[in-house]
């Protein structure tokens, strides 16, 4: 039975020429008696089934898949094949098939006419029940995928040449970090790799390392909660809004640091901001401490959940 749903990029219609051409590119994995199978297909013989997925690609989709489209770099698309109908429904990649497409017509090539296509080969046959499959493979085609963690793409974006992975590696080896992926982690001596990359990628080495000194010197590196996003990135906005003053404040903070532990520190600036959120509190009362303790200028308030910038 023929699908009312097709919706192909250049308008193909389903005719005989296109059931013997796909029966033919089939044929040998099927010989085999293979289950699936990465061969290439004209895209002119892909399609998609309107009734479980959506055709709509937002332009900011669309433009990043363009941006850096290369066929090196282009992962198989996955369909099912339709032999009544000579067509190939994709379940995964419809957004790249469209970028391709789009991608040729702007050059003016003839590059991505066919593409590798991941052909699932013992998908139910019956209508209804291959729709379902289908429908079933395209809303939950990562749910067994484990997602990738920040730190486990630390060694990969060193080998591309991230300058925010580099500076991370060099940090743990100066200052001899244990990285981790738990958020919120409070074993001494532990530091979020998300935090740290996200420090050393915005604001570069020199505000990691006026980080890193405050928890040596401090003794912060070996406390519970030491390394704890509320207490980095509050010394990453002391270093943002006072960078002529760096020097004087990290002498400062190092020693206030010793006598307290994160926790009283979190505890104290809570107590004073309650309804902002609590890193926000903690970032606003470390200032508050240094403008009452050396004369440092204040440049945030906090009213209620709101931080506002004060204006000189």
């Amino acid at each position: 039975m023929t699908n009312t749903n097709i919706t192909t990029i250049n308008g193909t219609v389903a005719n005989a020429n296109n059931i013997g051409e796909l029966k033919g590119l089939l044929a040998a994995a099927r010989e085999q008696g293979l289950t699936t199978a990465i061969i290439r297909i004209p895209v002119r013989l892909f399609a998609i089934d309107s009734t479980y997925q959506t055709e709509a690609r937002t332009k900011r989709n669309l433009n990043y898949l363009i941006s850096d489209f290369r066929r090196e770099k282009l992962l198989p698309v996955t369909g099912v094949p339709h032999d009544e109908e000579g067509l190939i429904y994709l379940v995964d990649g419809y957004g790249r098939w469209q970028a391709s497409q789009i991608v040729d017509k702007n050059r003016g090539t003839h590059e991505f006419e066919m593409l590798e296509c991941m052909v699932i080969l013992n998908a139910p046959t019956e209508p209804k029940a291959r729709r379902r499959y289908e429908a079933e493979q395209y809303a939950f085609q990562n749910k067994n995928v484990a997602k990738v963690t920040a730190l486990q793409k630390h060694g990969a974006l060193m080998e591309i040449g991230d300058n925010g992975a580099l500076l991370v590696e060099e940090m743990k080896k100066k200052y001899k970090l244990t990285l981790t992926d738990v958020p919120g982690i409070k074993t001494p001596g532990c530091i979020p790799y998300a935090e740290l990359y996200s420090i050393c990628k915005a604001c570069g080495k020199d505000c990691a390392e006026y980080i890193l000194d405050v928890c040596a010197e401090s003794g912060l590196r070996m406390k519970t909660y030491g390394y704890s996003s509320y207490v980095l990135r509050g010394l990453r906005d002391i270093w943002r809004y006072h960078p002529e003053q760096k020097a004087k404040t990290k002498e400062w903070l190092s020693a206030w640091f010793k006598e307290k532990t994160p926790e009283v520190f979190k505890a104290k600036a809570v107590s004073r901001y309650p309804l902002a959120d609590f890193r926000s509190a903690c970032s606003v009362y470390l200032e508050d401490l240094l403008v009452d303790n050396i004369d440092l200028k204040r440049t945030r308030t906090i009213e209620g959940k709101t931080v506002n910038k004060v204006v000189a």
